[in-house]
């Protein structure tokens, strides 16, 4: 590879991480990020074009007017500047002519890292950074080597040479960089955790199909452990979010506003459940959210909440509104947090239903309808006519749903006036809005109170930390009615999907990256409070063991009891033994300096035998002189070697120079077979000092 290719190839993975790290972070869409590929295979095949200054401002002007444009018509500052440095990359690209144009390539990659960073802390985003990195040493290496390449084109290039030096620097930067990052004082990532990492849909408002976007992404938005094996973990429950109780043709919103506020008791719990069944069987559950809003989750029915994390319990409350619906204020990123449900199935429930009156509040709020198509009261009236009581008739239309339409993440009703009418009688394929909504206005339209909830699936099992990863796609709608005695039962209209089971290989892999993103988490976040009990835990680790050495040593003298003795020594031993560890591996490390150094340079630099033969031959002076065999003046290496041998009586000197002169003035490579001969005949040497 030329050094012009070298350079060509290091600026192109550049900006291809670059585009790739700002995909990752979802600023980007798929379409863009295909065409900006495109783009970057066709740049590569196609020669530079020169064109003039006017003709380049021209057309950077033009861009500009497009970023303008977009601006207007998108509304959304980030996504239309990256788009902006995505072209403008394209348009260097092909037009690049020296090294100015090379920089701000270099720039421009930059810059998609650092919008990536600010929103993202996938450990997909770690392996391009370090990529990057590698990346961009190796480009400023060949930058500041073209002046010299262009002067003389015809001069030799190593390409692994100038790899190994990116790589020793890289890795001395990251050698550094690590204890800064653990020591630098800073606070939290708010920036990084921001409102981009938000997801949307689950405010007081929501229009039919909006969910559609949401049910087609992976990202992470939480995870659940609970105090239950897998197995006895119901599959239908549900993290229930907000509820919803108006509907105006198009948008469910929430009406009925903050009723009851909760503050902690003097155990940091929020007690939610004014009224407790006598023998309830709590779910325990610990939440740890992304940055969401001030939502709280949880199975149905919640009766708890404690354990915030990051801010006492003292300065927060828990709201609830008409509805249900638990907020905590103030808002808090990062979430953590344990809630305590009193779960019951649906059969358990309706077993629990009296014949009485609906409350006239309930008719009030949750029998609202706004003018509907007559086709759909028609249609519930015939679907219910064969239930005698109106949990019947309910599960009568819920089984109705779930059989006779089909589900689809497309939104095909959503651009019609009445798109829940199209949903029943035209198109009959939806996602779980259209199905949830249906139920609902249909179980109004006979006299059953219900609203639309909103909220979350169960998710997926990851078995290597116990917890379930719930994500966007697991987003989902029900709808809940009112029932006399029994209060508010679940329903499901919504089909189960149909797509194919992931593999075990797949799954396994999506659990091992969950698992490595939650404890890359927890480095990204390492501020000034963790770094605080970080560094605490290590100074009680170093006084527990020194108290423990002075109580040992303290008890020749005083006398302690033998089980005391070995209760003490088992506490110090791993961390005695892990110091003896370190210490032996640096010790070993430092006798082996030079024999290291000389692997590093010939399998990492590329550099031949000549330049590699002082590297071992003046170990061999030093150890001998350190024995007292030191090399005179006047003598040559052959000579030094040949007393030398005679001295302790094996070829070890006289195998080393003769290496050493095939290496040094024979210019010879330096083979493997060389290095392990020069290695045993060192500690062939170093074992004669104890016989002499």
């Amino acid at each position: 590879m030329t050094f012009q290719q070298a350079l060509k190839l290091s600026t192109f993975l550049l900006l291809l991480i670059g585009a790739s790290a700002v995909v990752v972070s979802g600023t980007v869409s798929l379409p863009v990020a295909l065409l900006y590929l495109f783009g970057l295979v066709y740049s590569w095949l196609t020669a530079p074009r020169k064109i003039s200054d006017l003709s380049q401002t021209a057309f950077v002007l033009l861009l500009l007017v497009v970023y303008g444009l977009d601006l207007m018509l998108l509304g959304d500052l980030v996504p239309a500047t990256v788009r902006l440095l995505l072209f403008l990359s394209l348009f260097k690209l092909l037009t690049r002519s020296g090294t100015r144009d090379y920089l701000l390539l270099h720039l421009i990659s930059f810059s998609l890292l650092l919008v990536a960073s600010t929103f993202t802390i996938s450990i997909v985003f770690l392996l391009a950074l370090v990529s990057f990195l590698f990346f961009s040493v190796l480009a400023f290496i060949l930058l500041e080597a073209k002046s010299a390449y262009d002067e003389n084109p015809s001069a030799d290039f190593s390409l692994a040479g100038h790899v190994s030096s990116a790589l020793l620097m890289t890795a001395m930067i990251a050698a550094l960089a690590i204890p800064i990052f653990l020591a630098i004082p800073r606070g939290s990532l708010g920036l990084i955790r921001g409102s981009h990492a938000r997801v949307s849909g689950f405010s007081d408002s929501v229009r039919l199909g909006d969910m559609g976007p949401i049910l087609r992404s992976s990202r992470v938005v939480m995870r659940v452990k609970l105090d239950v094996p897998p197995d006895q973990v119901p599959v239908q429950i549900k993290w229930r979010g907000i509820a919803l109780d108006h509907y105006d043709g198009r948008v469910w919103s929430n009406t009925r506003g903050i009723s009851q506020n909760f503050q902690a008791d003097g155990q940091g719990r929020f007690v939610v459940a004014s009224e407790r069944r006598q023998q309830e069987s709590q779910l325990i559950q610990r939440f740890s959210l992304e940055p969401f809003g001030n939502m709280l989750f949880g199975a149905a029915r919640i009766i708890q909440i404690s354990q915030l994390s990051g801010v006492p319990s003292s300065r927060v409350k828990i709201l609830r509104d008409g509805n249900g619906s638990l907020f905590l204020f103030p808002n808090r990123d990062e979430l953590q947090y344990v809630v305590h449900s009193d779960y019951q199935g649906r059969e358990e429930k309706i077993a629990q239903i009296k014949d009485a009156a609906v409350p006239r509040l309930f008719g009030q709020d949750y029998l609202q309808l706004p003018s509907l198509d007559p086709r759909i009261p028609k249609m519930a009236r015939e679907i219910s006519s064969g239930g005698t009581h109106p949990i019947d008739q309910a599960l009568a239309i819920e089984s109705f749903l779930r059989r006779s339409y089909s589900y689809s993440l497309d939104n095909p009703s959503g651009g019609s006036d009445d798109p829940l009418a199209s949903f029943l009688f035209e198109t009959r394929a939806g996602h779980c809005e259209y199905f949830a909504t249906a139920q609902a206005v249909m179980m109004r339209s006979i006299g059953i109170p219900a609203r639309l909830v909103n909220g979350f699936r169960r998710g997926e099992f990851n078995q290597w930390l116990g917890h379930y990863v719930v994500r966007q796609s697991n987003a989902h709608s029900w709808v809940e009615g009112y029932f006399p005695g029994a209060g508010w039962i679940e329903f499901d209209p919504t089909p189960p999907l149909r797509e194919g089971e992931a593999g075990s290989l797949q799954r396994l892999l999506s659990q091992l990256m969950d698992s490595v993103d939650i404890y890359w988490a927890e480095v990204i976040t390492f501020d000034r409070i963790k770094q605080y009990g970080f560094f605490q835990s290590i100074g009680s680790i170093i006084d527990k063991t020194a108290d423990g050495f002075r109580e040992v040593l303290g008890a020749f003298p005083s006398g302690i009891s033998r089980e005391r003795a070995w209760q003490v020594l088992t506490e110090v031993a791993p961390y005695l033994l892990a110091g003896t560890g370190a210490a032996i591996f640096l010790l070993w490390l430092y006798r082996g300096r030079r024999y290291v150094k000389l692997y590093f340079r010939k399998y990492l630099l590329g550099e031949q035998g000549p330049d590699l033969a002082p590297e071992y031959y003046v170990e061999m002076l030093e150890l001998l002189a350190r024995k007292g065999w030191a090399k005179q003046p006047g003598e040559t290496p052959r000579e030094f070697s040949q007393r030398i041998a005679k001295a302790v009586q094996i070829d070890a000197p006289r195998t080393i120079t003769e290496i050493y002169y095939r290496n040094r003035y024979g210019n010879q490579p330096l083979t493997h077979p060389d290095l392990a001969e020069i290695r045993e005949c060192l500690r062939a040497l170093r074992r004669v000092h104890r016989h002499v």
